[in-house]
């Protein structure tokens, strides 16, 4: 965590938040009807879109060209193939893409839904769909993690919901591989020791920088903090919403609270599974992601199977 880092984290900021460039007018991509601004990041920008070939409406992720320096067209080009490579049902899929030194971008299907903590707020579910949701999660996580990929930035705001109430994982920006890579890959690699994913997700090793090793465990712990900031409410670990190193350092050596803390009388399997995902020591945390919702998808058996019992 050096102060050059966070200098350039600071600089990232300020471009995103206090210049908004010429770039984010309205784009023109030849196939496409660009519509209206989604969201926009550091170096990309997406846009709600139809897509005339089809005419469905679909998300475009463009890059913002004033920012696309040669290793961000290389990091994009590392998304878009890596996707091209996840093929599930919780996954969003992509159709089109285009990379070159003017322009890149992708489409992919877009969700109707919001993100995940928008349905959270807006429908209100009940504990047993959030916690099913979750399960699905794990399902999409494993997919990726069987084919070499670790998400590393898993956040709410990057699980999609479909109109029917399915979540669907996107942004794979950060996206890494378990499998060695060719030095024509070297451009997209992380910087050793940098800090990498957004803080208040991100696991103990993240937050100490061990780039070169992280694995599914990684995500598993995410998917943890996302479980237990749905269910409980407040995050597990002290986190200081305005001091971004502080809470980097707290996640890096500090152990995750108890749901139990703060909600006396939390169901103690329930809790058992979700400690088990944020152990401090990724050794003992679940092995895959398969393995956590096998776990979650026991509990709520047991959990209807109990109110059928308990019924008169």
């Amino acid at each position: 965590m050096t102060d050059s880092l966070e200098g350039r984290i600071a600089a990232a900021e300020r471009i995103v938040n206090l210049v908004p460039p010429r770039e984010w007018a309205v784009p023109r991509i030849e196939g496409y009807q660009v519509q209206r601004l989604l969201g926009k990041g550091v170096f990309a920008t997406v846009w709600e879109s139809l897509r005339e070939a089809t005419q469905t409406t679909v998300a475009l992720k463009i890059i913002r060209v004033d920012l696309a320096a040669e290793e961000v067209f290389g990091r994009f080009a590392r998304e878009v193939e890596l996707m091209r490579k996840l093929q599930h049902p919780n996954i969003a899929s992509i159709y089109d893409s285009r990379i070159d030194k003017k322009l890149g971008y992708y489409s992919m299907e877009m969700m109707q839904g919001g993100t995940l903590d928008n349905y959270v707020q807006t429908t209100k579910p009940k504990a047993a769909v959030l916690i099913y949701l979750i399960a699905k999660v794990c399902d999409a996580l494993d997919h990726a993690h069987q084919q070499g990929v670790v998400h590393r930035d898993l956040k709410p705001s990057n699980i999609m919901m479909t109109e029917t109430g399915q979540p669907k994982l996107v942004d794979f920006g950060l996206a890494h591989s378990m499998f060695k890579t060719d030095l024509t890959d070297s451009a997209v690699q992380s910087m050793a020791g940098s800090v990498i994913g957004t803080p208040l997700f991100m696991s103990p090793e993240q937050a100490r920088g061990e780039n070169d090793t992280l694995d599914g465990r990684a995500d598993i712990y995410a998917l943890g903090i996302i479980m237990y900031v749905m269910l409980v409410r407040k995050h597990p670990h002290k986190v200081n919403q305005h001091d971004r190193w502080e809470t980097i350092r707290q996640i890096a050596v500090g152990q995750a609270r108890p749901p139990s803390d703060f909600r006396p009388g939390f169901d103690s399997d329930l809790e058992r599974i979700m400690m088990k995902a944020l152990a401090e020591n990724r050794s003992d945390r679940y092995a895959t992601a398969g393995e956590f919702g096998n776990e979650i998808r026991r509990f709520l058996k047991g959990h209807i199977r109990a109110k059928q019992d308990a019924k008169p």
